[in-house]
């Protein structure tokens, strides 16, 4: 995550935002999360970053206000969603989680919720 590999920082991120039984992983941060979260989606490449930012933003994470910038940042990360769809394929839970939820709620993509519920 250090290195700016936004998957990482995304998991990290996971890790942070829910926080780890047992001592194991990373201690509920919610800041932290967040901060990792704009950090893989200020990256440009990276979807899941855009989405997992998008989440934390569209569930009241963040600033006041950046409810409506989770909607342009679910946009933006359906103009690349190959890179979700494949992790998707591949078994990649928070790519699943994050192409459900676009499937769902209609974001970026046409709502679609028998697609959301396979996913």
């Amino acid at each position: 995550a250090d290195q700016g590999h936004a998957k990482a920082q995304c998991r990290l991120g996971d890790m942070h935002l829910w926080g780890c039984e047992g001592g194991r992983g990373a201690d509920k941060d919610v800041v932290k999360a967040v901060e990792l979260f704009r950090r893989a989606a200020d990256d440009g490449r990276s979807s899941l970053g855009k989405c997992c930012l998008a989440f934390a933003f569209d569930t009241g994470l963040g600033n006041v206000g950046e409810r409506v910038r989770a909607k342009e940042l679910y946009r933006q990360a359906a103009a690349q969603l190959d890179e979700l769809v494949e992790g998707a394929r591949d078994g990649d839970a928070m790519a699943q989680f994050h192409l459900g939820r676009m499937h769902d709620k209609g974001a970026g993509v046409l709502q679609d919720l028998g697609k959301a519920a396979e996913l």
